[in-house]
């Protein structure tokens, strides 16, 4: 296929868009995911974060024994089953609103939409709300905690 469009000279290429994004975000995700599968080959545990004791290799032993415990596989097709349900969940109820959103009149549409929008908010705005008591300056659970230790 031409990469021309009639009259308007050449048609750039998607996947440039791409490489300011890329550019930035490889970098910044490719070191942490080395250091993960690095240190996932150690037995690295707190006394080894603090710098009070050496790290011992295990090679694949951390995978082993992962993969040889019972509760992981039960926490595995737990964890896959309860993200299958909530994908469908989620897009039926958005197949539903889009279906009784494109049939509704202007007036029932607008406040549909805005129903969702709060829906969709809600709980960014909780989130933060909680993290603001969580550290305000007088009556903060963080402020109290750290002040009780200097």
């Amino acid at each position: 296929m031409s990469d021309r469009v009639t009259g308007r000279g050449p048609r750039p290429r998607p996947w440039l868009y791409l490489l300011p994004a890329a550019a930035v975000l490889v970098p910044l995700l490719a070191y942490p995911l080395y250091m993960l599968g690095l240190l996932s080959l150690f037995d690295y545990r707190q006394a080894q974060v603090s710098g009070g004791a050496p790290t011992r290799f295990l090679g694949l032993g951390n995978y082993a024994h992962l993969f040889g415990d019972a509760r992981f596989w039960s926490v595995l097709w737990q964890t896959v089953g309860f993200a299958a349900a909530l994908v469908a969940g989620t897009l039926a109820v958005g197949a539903a609103l889009a279906v009784v959103l494109s049939r509704a009149s202007r007036g029932p549409r607008l406040a549909l939409s805005l129903a969702a929008l709060g829906a969709w908010a809600a709980p960014a705005m909780t989130g933060s709300t909680v993290w603001m008591f969580l550290f305000d300056a007088d009556l903060g659970l963080v402020n109290q905690v750290l002040g009780l230790h200097g």
